[in-house]
């Protein structure tokens, strides 16, 4: 599940933009974890994560875990909001935080990668 946070750096948006940019980042998150092995699927979600992942969780209850990727400490706001905490108490599943590194993309919509 990717939320579809509003991007930062645009001075306008709209609900559009933000679903389209969060199913670019769901493509390649799934991409990126079926190449390692992961049998994975995903969704675009509401622009919060834990409202994201509840309404996920509500929909398929049956996950073995959740995968939760933020950016780094400091560059993260998921994890100002203490996000993979947040997601154990939620769905109470194992939570793996994955920490992505940073690269510059047209897409990026300044929010951390939630896979």
């Amino acid at each position: 599940m990717v939320p579809a946070t509003p991007p930062r750096e645009h001075v306008t948006w709209t609900e559009g933009n933000a679903r389209s940019i969060a199913r670019q980042r769901l493509a390649e998150a799934i991409r990126v974890l079926r190449a390692c092995g992961a049998s994975v699927d995903g969704e675009v979600g509401d622009a919060s994560p834990v409202v994201a992942a509840a309404d996920a969780l509500r929909r398929a209850p049956a996950y073995d875990e959740v995968i939760a990727s933020t950016f780094p400490p400091g560059m993260s706001r998921w994890l100002k909001m203490d996000l993979p905490s947040r997601l154990a108490r939620l769905s109470r599943l194992p939570v793996c935080h994955v920490i992505a590194a940073p690269h510059p993309a047209p897409a990026s919509g300044g929010s951390d990668p939630l896979p």
